[in-house]
């Protein structure tokens, strides 16, 4: 079974796995244009359809967003907006498709057996096309007390086999505790302390 430290430290991974790549952004940047997880999902699922068939949305990470659960599709920095992370089965590979300058841009392939590992060592599963949109998920986690005045907040979406409760869950911190959500119902599921 999963502890609340080892699903906090899987959030903590996924994100470090995005800040550590390197992508370049469209040029000509346009305004900015704030939209929900799920605005441009069709997009993100068609594109990563024609690097493999097999294609599985695994996981969805935003940073900087705001408090209404919005990142900036528009950002010119490559992480500013929305990143699709998807699994293949088939190539035991992965790869990302990001939301940048008002362009998806694919990130490099996240290739071979490591990637696959993390995606079946820790029990994530593809996810459903009925998961709560970002904007209840941030409206939840602030209710049940998450301060977006500490900085910008960052979302990250997955669902994970062998949880107690929901795997399908959305983790929201703004650098301190973290506030999960369910993906499923939107209800508050619990807070993991900074640290944990």
């Amino acid at each position: 079974m999963k502890t609340a430290g080892s699903v906090s430290a899987s959030v903590a991974a996924s994100i470090a796995l995005w800040v550590g790549l390197g992508s370049t952004a469209p040029a000509g940047a346009q305004s900015e244009r704030r939209e929900t997880a799920r605005a441009e999902l069709a997009k993100a699922i068609a594109r990563a359809k024609s690097w493999k068939a097999d294609a599985q949305l695994v996981s969805i990470v935003g940073q900087s967003v705001d408090a209404a659960g919005r990142a900036d599709n528009n950002s010119r920095d490559e992480f500013g907006g929305w990143q699709y992370v998807f699994h293949s089965p088939s190539a035991k590979a992965g790869t990302g498709i990001g939301l940048y300058a008002g362009g998806l841009t694919a990130m490099p392939d996240f290739v071979g057996a490591s990637f696959d590992i993390q995606v079946t060592a820790r029990g994530q599963q593809p996810l459903p096309a009925t998961f709560l949109d970002s904007d209840k998920a941030a409206a939840a986690a602030i209710a049940a007390g998450l301060d977006t005045k500490k900085g910008p907040m960052q979302m990250f979406v997955e669902s994970l086999k062998g949880l107690p409760e929901d795997s399908l869950r959305w983790n929201l911190t703004t650098g301190g505790d973290t506030y999960v959500v369910s993906a499923t119902s939107g209800k508050f599921l619990l807070r993991i302390p900074a640290g944990l």
